[in-house]
Parts: structure tokens; sequence; C-alpha cells
């Protein structure tokens, strides 16, 4: 906009040139811009001269003027330039009308650009706050994840102490039973003898006893008949 402005004020220089014959011209070279603009509407006669046109286009054209107004200065152009099309400041004119639609264009472009801006920015301002609920989300879940974890590990500590208790458990089991069949082998082998059956038991010198009333006879290898040691004489002797 500053090199724009400088052309503009280019434009001014090369058109202000002359003398201030009229009230409207000692008001447009004295920088008063209002009170020119107000003189140029009311004389009727200016509308027609070319010098007057231009001038008063540029009082409209200026952004410093109280009196800026682009549209009616492009108005003005183009009246001169259709009066005048080959005058005197007609080149001025139409560098100044050129420059008039490159604001104007550059104007609406930068309009679109802040819209688009203003869009961006919005867009950026949803994106933000999807961000921090997104964040919040995050930290929701890593203290919920914390929780189970810490959950998951006295479980797992409860686990090995019930499986340490259960092992301990079945271990005193093991010993318990173990007791429990020594007592049963001692006992038997300390008890009371039974009685020898009715078939008789060998006795030291391994020999068999014969029970009550039904003594076996002798071995025939054993038995010897007694002799009488009387001797025998023959009858009559």
């Amino acid at each position: 906009m500053t090199t724009l402005r400088l052309l503009l004020a280019l434009g001014v220089m090369g058109a202000a040139a002359g003398c201030a014959a009229r009230p409207f011209d000692a008001h447009f070279e004295a920088g008063r811009f209002a009170e020119a603009a107000r003189l140029f509407d009311a004389d009727s006669a200016l509308h027609r001269d070319q010098r007057a046109l231009l001038r008063a286009a540029i009082v409209h054209v200026l952004p410093t003027s109280p009196a800026y107004h682009p549209e009616r200065a492009r108005e003005l152009l183009h009246r001169m330039l259709t009066l005048h099309p080959d005058g005197e400041h007609a080149p001025e004119g139409t560098r100044l009308l050129i420059l008039l639609y490159e604001v104007d264009r550059l104007t609406k472009e930068a309009e679109r650009l802040r819209r688009r801006s203003d869009s961006l920015s919005h867009q950026i301002t949803l994106l933000e706050e999807e961000r921090r609920s997104l964040q919040e989300s995050l930290e929701r879940e890593r203290l919920q994840a914390d929780v189970l974890r810490t959950l998951a590990e006295r479980l797992e500590a409860d686990l090995r102490r019930t499986e340490f208790e259960l092992r301990t458990l079945q271990n005193d089991l093991q010993l318990l039973k173990a007791v429990d069949l020594q007592r049963l082998r001692g006992g038997g082998a300390t008890g009371p003898q039974t009685a020898p059956d009715s078939g008789g038991s060998a006795d030291s010198s391994g020999a068999r006893s014969s029970s009550p009333g039904t003594q076996s006879p002798p071995d025939s290898t054993t038995f010897r008949p007694r002799q009488d040691t009387t001797e025998t004489r023959p009858p009559g002797a």
C-alpha cells in the first residue's frame, strides 16, 4: 500500500501543475480537499473542465483526504477520458485510473485473504480445542491405565501369595501323611504276637511238635526194638 500511495502521489504531482485561477484550484493547491470537493460539486462548469475533473478525482483518490472516495474518483476519471480522450491530462488520468483499479483489486484480495485468515484462525481455534479435548481424554485414559496397572500388580501379588500358601499347605499335608504312615508301620512291629496255628511250629532242634491226641508214629529210622538181656534157654535144659 505504501508503494501505491507513492505512485498516486506522483500522479497528483503531475496533475497539480498550473496556476490557481479559480477558488477550486486555490483550495486544491492549498490542500484543503474537503472545501475543494464542495466547490467542485457546486460548480457544474467544472464538470466539463479537463484539469478540474482530474483534480477532483485526485481529491477523492488520496487516502489522506477527508473526501476520500475511490468510486467517485473512478467515475470522474472515466468522465474526463470520455470527454477528452486525447487531452493534455489524458495520460495522467489513464495512469491514475489504472492505479485505482489495481488498488481496488489489491483491496479485494486483501479482504479475501483477511476472510481466509479469519477462517483459518477459526479452524485453528477448533483444532486447538479438539487437541485439548484429546489431551484431556488421553490424560484420563492414562490415569485409568495407572489404576488398572496398580490393580493388576496387586492381583498378581495376591496370586503369588496364594500360590505360595497353597504350596506350603501341600507340603504340610505330605509331611502329615508321611508321619501317619510311619506311626502305622511302627505300631504293627511292636504289637502282641499271634498264637501258632494247629499244625505246629518248629522247635529249636528242628523237631515238629504234635498236637494233643494226634501223635504221629515214630520215624522208622530212629525206632529200635528193646532187646531182652535174659539168656534164652531151650526147654528141658
